[in-house]
């Protein structure tokens, strides 16, 4: 809760921004405003002081707190002020403290400012933690929103010290509570078995083992070493977790943060529903990057498979190719010359067959046969034959759940 003095503190005078083109669109003032600056305060001193700390709080949401030294940088918002108001003074002077917070209400009620207190304490808490809900801002990012959110709902920002420990412990809070969410996405026997990984797999648990960037050269062991990895996570009931209750964004950030540990780091996490909820994001991103690890590597080795296969093919079609021309060319001219025998009423078949190479008719028939059943059907038989290999993973392989 903020104390009175942190509450009374506004802006340096040294903080008034020195604007160029914006200064008509923030400074300019209304003819309500001006009507009402001039029936509130007497004396140019008293109008121009009481018109900037109208303007500041409207635009900035907190009042300024003026300094002794002038600010050269505001010269411009103070002669544009003047000169609206149509006054001659063109620097703050100091006020009496009774005057201060007279004039503080009177903008504060005519701006539809409320002051901060402990009904807008438990305003900005239920923002911030919703904030937390959607992504994990920093501290400065959530400063930035808290004053934006104060300033468009017209709750006259506190001092930046109590501002910023009072993210600081909403911050902490929002975090300690999200770790609880997740972990009691686990039961206790769950947690102690994740636990136990970072015992087996020390130093390098995640980026080594579990998170792989990309797969290695595929080959059934391979494979199969991806599977177990996965079937482990499984076991776990890890892939079985939801988080339609945590934002993508969220998730993102703690299983990225999980990743940057090595296992010796998350051990030594102090506080346990951390340690659980990082193990947790990263493992279960690892499940799904290994499911794809597997499915990348299985598509990269049918693919090298079919390379393979196809070479074989086409190298051993050209050698049938070659024998079945040779017996093609026998054949045609055999046929060729029972067509234009000489005597072909006088001449038997098995005459005609008497006068040609036996052996090598039945070599060039044969030569033809292959060739023409290899090239319907030869590039499947070697892919089969290549099956054999696969076997080793398959069947393990076809049983993870691809949903």
């Amino acid at each position: 809760m903020a104390t009175k003095n942190e509450e009374s503190k506004g802006i340096s005078i040294h903080d008034f921004p020195s604007y160029s083109e914006s200064l008509a669109l923030n400074w300019t003032l209304s003819v309500d405003e001006i009507k009402f600056i001039l029936n509130s305060v007497k004396g140019e001193n008293q109008i121009l002081y009481f018109a900037a700390q109208l303007k500041s709080l409207q635009n900035s949401g907190i009042f300024i707190e003026l300094n002794n030294d002038p600010n050269k940088s505001s010269e411009k918002i103070l002669h544009f002020l003047s000169k609206q108001l149509n006054i001659s003074v063109t620097e703050l002077s100091p006020v009496s403290k009774n005057s201060e917070t007279r004039y503080r209400e009177k903008i504060k009620s005519f701006l539809g400012y409320q002051e901060f207190g402990e009904k807008q304490e438990i305003f900005i808490k239920k923002f911030i933690m919703h904030e937390m809900q959607t992504d994990l801002y920093s501290d400065l990012v959530l400063q930035e929103k808290t004053r934006d959110f104060l300033k468009s709902h017209k709750i006259v920002r506190p001092a930046e010290s109590v501002l910023s420990r009072l993210i600081a412990s909403y911050y902490k809070e929002s975090l300690t509570l999200l770790y609880q969410k997740l972990a009691n996405k686990l039961t206790d026997d769950q947690k102690e078995k994740i636990l136990q990984l970072l015992k087996k797999q020390p130093h390098q648990f995640s980026l080594s083992n579990y998170y792989k960037k990309s797969p290695p050269e595929p080959s059934a062991f391979k494979i199969n070493i991806f599977i177990n990895r996965y079937n482990e996570l499984k076991e776990l009931g890890i892939t079985e977790i939801e988080f339609s209750d945590v934002t993508q964004a969220i998730f993102e950030k703690l299983e990225t943060l999980g990743r940057t540990y090595d296992a010796n780091a998350l051990s030594n996490i102090g506080e346990p529903n951390k340690r659980i909820a990082l193990l947790l994001c990263t493992l279960s991103a690892a499940s799904k990057n290994i499911l794809d690890h597997i499915l990348e590597m299985n598509a990269k080795l049918l693919a090298k498979k079919e390379r393979i296969s196809k070479n074989f093919y086409e190298n051993q079609l050209k050698k049938m190719q070659q024998q079945a021309k040779k017996g093609l060319q026998f054949i045609l001219s055999t046929t060729k010359q029972m067509r234009s025998h000489n005597d072909p009423k006088n001449t038997t078949l098995f005459d005609f067959i008497e006068n040609i190479d036996r052996k090598i008719l039945d070599d060039s028939i044969l030569a033809c046969e292959q060739l023409s059943g290899y090239q319907s059907s030869g590039f499947y038989q070697t892919l089969e034959n290549k099956y054999n290999d696969l076997r080793k993973y398959t069947p393990y392989l076809f049983e993870l759940e691809f949903k």
